[in-house]
């Protein structure tokens, strides 16, 4: 939609107050403004983002989280118009903007003071007037009012905010790391949390494309309750949208965000460029596949009963480094192989200091009479396993030493659950749980059990291997049977 061409006839007062009074058609001019080569087509989805901005700025909704693919404009909604609308109307307030970099961040500043110097905004808000000397960074009003832009780690002290706008806050190449994961909620909880002006009046929008589990906006979801609106670059299921004004969009099952722009064409070859897990989270919005990452759900087989006898019974521990709220658990796995099949019996999932830990694990290798039992290497892991060692007379733990990362050891054992051979039982009060980590691996909060599932898949893959050595041709030439014939000397270079 061109705006020159729907405001040709139009006397300039009536452009100015449908600039001030539309969020819609402000943005419209915005995107004129930035991008002037580039056709601006109004989408459902537009709509319903600016709706939902509309309804922060009244105060009618003061948490808001967007999650949806890249090149939908968030960011320049959000980041880039929002901020200058709400100055427009209000230059007292105070806005802080965060993202994954402060190159990012100097970017959208740089797109968001081009608005803000424009002849056509000055004229929409007149009232609203920049100081003489305005930063990079910050850009401030004449009655104390500022948009701030920041990374997450950002310097912030000193400095309020009465809306704080994340946008994208975690870095896309960094998401496997759990590291750099914490590093972002840690600059949440401890820093950018603390900046709001009016805890109870101010706002905060999170807007990102979802990349894992445990990224901020899985993060902020646990810790209050978010109006979420969450697009799929392709609808999983019918859809209807508030869009304002008494109106409603209807998306039906597996139709495009906007088709004329991006349609199943493209989103299939953009799938084979990432690879599925990737876009899964970023356009689909969902950090964890329904069919599963490394271990697939229809590879999943199911035992109603136990055998009567297991030929040998195996645990295995992995257990926590420490008993902070966030940390994983220490988690026990015991297991049972029979006529060539190696069954979960149990899963074990506790927070517990090494001497309860410790009775734990021997009171477990008691009462399934267990075969053996392998404890991870690790600071907690060693101990216990030195400890029982030395005084258990019922449990003599081995000690296992990872040789590659996790996602490649339970990668190389997939190929069990795959081919059928490994068996759930059907129902279980810890069923859920484990097998929500287990298809959701790498992109999980938690990967305890499935670290115990692929110790215990590669002790029974030894043993396996052990049971049934295959059988090579013998070495020795057969009596009777000539010598074969050598390859003759080359005579090149002899003397």
């Amino acid at each position: 939609m061109s705006v020159a061409g729907e405001w040709i006839d139009l006397p300039a007062e009536y452009v100015n107050a449908m600039t001030r009074e539309d969020f819609l058609t402000f943005l419209a001019t915005c995107m004129e403004e930035l991008e002037p080569g580039t056709p601006y087509q109004i989408n459902w989805h537009v709509e319903l983002m600016a709706h939902e901005l509309e309804q922060v700025r009244r105060g009618d909704n003061l948490r808001l989280m967007i999650n949806l693919p890249p090149r939908n404009l968030k960011t320049i909604m959000a980041s880039v118009a929002f901020p200058a609308f709400i100055l427009g109307h209000d230059p007292t307030r105070r806005i802080m903007c965060v993202t994954y970099s402060q190159d990012v961040a100097k970017a959208q500043a740089i797109q968001f003071q081009r608005i803000m110097r424009s002849g056509w905004y000055r004229r929409a808000f007149p009232h609203c007037r920049s100081r003489v000397h305005n930063r990079q960074l910050e850009w401030q009003t004449s009655d104390g009012g500022y948009r701030l832009a920041t990374s997450i780690e950002g310097s912030v002290l000193g400095r309020g905010a009465d809306v704080i706008i994340l946008d994208d806050p975690n870095k896309g190449q960094e998401i496997f790391s759990s590291v750099a994961r914490e590093k972002v909620t840690t600059a949440w909880d401890n820093v950018i949390s603390t900046r709001l002006n009016h805890p109870k009046e101010s706002a905060i929008i999170c807007v990102m494309q979802r990349l894992h589990e445990e990224d901020l906006a899985g993060h902020l979801l646990e810790q209050e309750d978010y109006r979420q609106i969450t697009i799929p670059a392709i609808a999983v299921e019918d859809e209807e949208w508030d869009v304002g004004e008494g109106r409603h969009h209807c998306r039906l099952k597996d139709t495009a965000i906007q088709p004329e722009r991006m349609d199943h064409p493209e989103l299939e070859r953009q799938k084979r460029i990432m690879g599925g897990l990737a876009f899964s989270a970023q356009y689909q919005q969902r950090p964890v596949p329904d069919d599963g990452v490394v271990i697939r759900r229809n590879w999943l087989r199911f035992y109603d009963e136990e055998p009567d006898e297991f030929e040998i019974t195996h645990i295995s521990w992995d257990t926590a480094s420490t008993l902070a709220e966030t940390s994983d658990w220490s988690v026990g796995t015991v297991w049972g192989y029979a006529d060539g099949y190696v069954y979960l019996r149990d899963v074990i999932r506790v927070k517990e200091e090494s001497p309860e830990l410790i009775k734990l694990i021997e009171e477990t290798h008691g009462e399934y009479e267990a075969d053996h039992t392998r404890i991870e290497d690790g600071d907690l892991g060693r101990a216990i396993f030195q400890s029982l060692r030395r005084s258990s007379d019922v449990c003599k733990p081995t000690l296992y030493k990872p040789q590659y990362d996790k996602v490649a050891r339970m990668q190389s054992r997939a190929v069990m659950f795959e081919t059928g051979q490994v068996l759930l039982p059907r129902e279980a009060e810890w069923l859920a749980t484990y097998q929500h980590e287990l298809l959701g691996f790498p992109n999980t909060k938690h990967d305890d059990q499935v670290d115990s599932t692929s110790m215990a898949l590669d002790w029974f893959h030894g043993y396996i291997a052990r049971r049934n050595p295959s059988k090579r041709p013998s070495p020795r030439r057969p009596k009777g049977r000539p010598r074969p014939k050598g390859r003759p000397l080359s005579r090149v270079g002899r003397r």
